[in-house]
């Protein structure tokens, strides 16, 4: 233990009267993830997860919120501050999230949603030797996993929208090889 310490800029969403806007987050189901490994595994792809780095901070608030300043902010102590990006405690921020994450996916990076899921997106691709097929993304809240003949590709091209934790992208054969040994 090196005695540092996360901190984590976080609302009392416990204060605030519920919204009367959405402020459910799905996220993808055990079922969906399974069926995407065997995909991978029919089809001879490569796995890669990663974790969204304050993902919710990256998020414009779905709702109008704002705070009264403390006194470590000086001269502006009681003023108002509104707040524009989602924070940790909010009970919109998973919705804020989610609806940030998939604007981007959808307008920026040409995935869609998947029907009977819709935490799995996927767009049509085709490997090297021609065979077309499709990379996948699973979203858990503020965790992807990437199935595609190049995922590296795709986190590269997601961390330029939102910051992924670089230690935290790995491969996940190990959990391939358990749950089909014959790949």
């Amino acid at each position: 233990m090196d005695h540092t310490r996360k901190a984590r800029i976080c609302a009392r969403g416990y204060q605030i009267d519920t919204p009367p806007n959405v402020t459910y987050a799905s996220v993808v189901t055990r079922e969906s993830i399974r069926i995407g490994f065997m995909l991978a595994s029919l089809n001879k792809l490569n796995i890669l997860s990663a974790d969204f780095a304050g993902a919710y901070l990256n998020a414009p608030c779905a709702e109008k919120v704002y705070t009264i300043l403390g006194e470590e902010f000086g001269d502006y102590a009681g003023r108002k501050a509104i707040i524009r990006m989602a924070l940790y405690g909010l009970k919109s921020a998973g919705y804020s999230w989610r609806s940030f994450c998939a604007r981007v996916l959808r307008e920026e990076l040409n995935f869609i949603p998947c029907r009977a899921d819709m935490d799995v997106w996927r767009r049509a691709a085709k490997k090297r030797n021609g065979t077309r097929y499709y990379e996948y993304l699973f979203i858990y809240t503020d965790d992807i996993i990437a199935i595609s003949e190049s995922p590296k590709q795709i986190l590269n091209k997601m961390n330029e929208h939102f910051l992924l934790k670089a230690d935290s992208i790995r491969i996940l054969r190990n959990i391939l090889e358990r749950l089909y040994p014959n790949i």
